[in-house]
């Protein structure tokens, strides 16, 4: 009972736990003190308790001692020793008794305890389960904010690709005069210079790293939440509690109570989906360059890259006759060729493909890159 009173008193105040501490030693220090002062009386004081009471009435006159009170001195100790073994004998005997397990089977109907097993420890299921339900909360709510961040940076990343089409065109549609720094500033095939040129013009002005930002937010967001959990699992544990007195026991695992709900897993996996889909780099470039992809497979590519290897042949900036897309373009060779051909005949075939071809081509590209967006937000979306 001092050990529970003591623990009480330091979870209201550290200072009354210390003074009552000191005030329990020194009331013990203080008993012993007196049991250990019987050794200092005298004997003739010790022989006066055994006296009749007329002794004190004529201290000048001699008694003997009463048998009688020696007895009773001698007696009584061992009458409560005796008491104390059969009592603790007897409570033994109750404990396995009936009338003591209906004892325990009254206090279980009316205080009895249901308790959830974490790793071998016992919590307060019901507040288990508000912890979870809060946390399941707090991850729904980081869930749609960090989904609807995603989505509008996915569009917002193919809207300034669609607004970059018409400059890419522009681009391509003023080439007639320069073949020759074109062909200077082309390495490899046609196909890759056209490629890397799209790539740049249209994900020009994409921040590649807003994505990554949120899907970075949104991992830190759900640590926050799996070690506020465990935090406040470890303010319901039950201690202390006896075996007898528990009624049920609900086994839980820890794994399953902190992983968070699927729509959050899911949104989780998105960047490894898209890293797996496409290749390597961060996330937001690889979502500008999903749509570049998507363009390369389209015919506008093939077309508009075919017609440039048709000019560069005309030109002689090929290595090989054809006119070919896989065709290398040699740097330097041929110009005079290029230039008997004359840039005004070249000026008259772009413009006259740019009057019938650029409308259809440019909407071809926005469709592709449409096309990529509802990709990639499926795959934001994806159950």
């Amino acid at each position: 009972m001092t050990d529970f009173g003591l623990s009480k008193a330091a979870e209201v105040s550290f200072g009354g736990y210390l003074a009552a501490r000191v005030f329990v030693a020194a009331a013990g220090f203080i008993g012993f003190s007196s049991i250990l002062a019987i050794f200092f009386i005298p004997t003739s004081e010790l022989k006066r308790v055994f006296l009749p009471i007329e002794s004190a009435k004529n201290p000048d006159v001699s008694y003997s001692a009463k048998t009688s009170y020696i007895a009773a001195v001698c007696a009584l100790p061992i009458v409560l020793v005796a008491a104390f073994l059969y009592a603790e004998g007897s409570a033994a005997y109750i404990v396995q008794s009936s009338e003591y397990s209906f004892a325990e089977s009254l206090i279980r109907d009316k205080a009895g305890v249901v308790v959830a097993v974490i790793d071998d420890k016992y919590y307060d299921p019901e507040a288990v389960e508000q912890i979870y339900d809060d946390a399941v909360a707090k991850y729904d709510d980081l869930t749609r904010k960090s989904h609807e961040a995603i989505i509008d940076s996915i569009n917002d990343t193919c809207n300034k690709q669609i607004a970059n089409v018409d400059a890419y065109l522009d681009w391509y549609y003023s080439l007639t005069a320069d073949y020759e720094r074109l062909a200077q500033v082309f390495t490899g095939t046609i196909e890759d210079g056209m490629r890397e040129q799209l790539a740049n013009r249209i994900n020009e002005g994409i921040d590649a790293g807003a994505i990554q930002s949120q899907l970075d937010e949104l991992s830190s967001g759900v640590n926050d939440v799996e070690e506020d959990l465990k935090a406040s699992l470890a303010e319901c544990e039950i201690a202390d509690i006896p075996d007898w007195l528990i009624i049920d026991k609900r086994e839980m695992d820890l794994e399953s109570l902190t992983t968070p709900p699927e729509p959050t897993s899911q949104l989780l996996g998105f960047k490894d989906r898209m890293l797996a889909s496409f290749g390597a780099g961060t996330v937001g470039g690889v979502i500008a360059g999903k749509s570049t992809a998507k363009l390369l497979e389209k015919p506008v590519f093939k077309n508009i890259s075919s017609k440039l290897a048709t000019a560069l042949a005309r030109r002689g900036l090929l290595k090989t006759a054809s006119a070919g897309v896989g065709s290398l373009i040699a740097p330097g060779v041929g110009t005079a060729g290029g230039i008997a051909v004359g840039v005004l005949t070249d000026y008259l075939f772009v413009k006259a493909d740019e009057a019938m071809n650029r409308e259809a081509y440019r909407e071809e590209i926005i469709a592709a890159i449409n096309e990529s967006r509802d990709e990639m937000i499926a795959e934001v979306e994806a159950r």
